[in-house]
């Protein structure tokens, strides 16, 4: 049963970490295409980075503070559904 559950927090981490760093992907893009030069290239790098020091303490904060399936249960809650009937 550990394994299981190593493997679900793991995957719902990645999660977490993955959200950033496609929001600075799609920035890099944009930087890099605009901006067509060395810096350009420099500063997208730079993007980058950030966006994946962002995503892992981001991550580990959330595995640290709740625990990464609490925080996206919490996330995917949608608690006027319960009040359906």
């Amino acid at each position: 049963m550990k394994i299981l559950e190593f493997l679900i927090e793991s995957a719902f981490f990645l999660k977490i970490f993955i959200s950033p760093v496609v929001f600075g992907a799609i920035i890099t893009f944009f930087v890099v295409m605009s901006v067509n030069n060395m810096y350009g290239n420099m500063l997208g790098l730079f993007v980058m980075i950030a966006s994946i020091m962002v995503g892992l303490l981001w991550a580990k904060k959330t595995r640290r503070e709740y625990g990464s399936s609490t925080f996206y249960s919490k996330v995917n809650a949608s608690p006027d559904l319960d009040k359906l009937n």
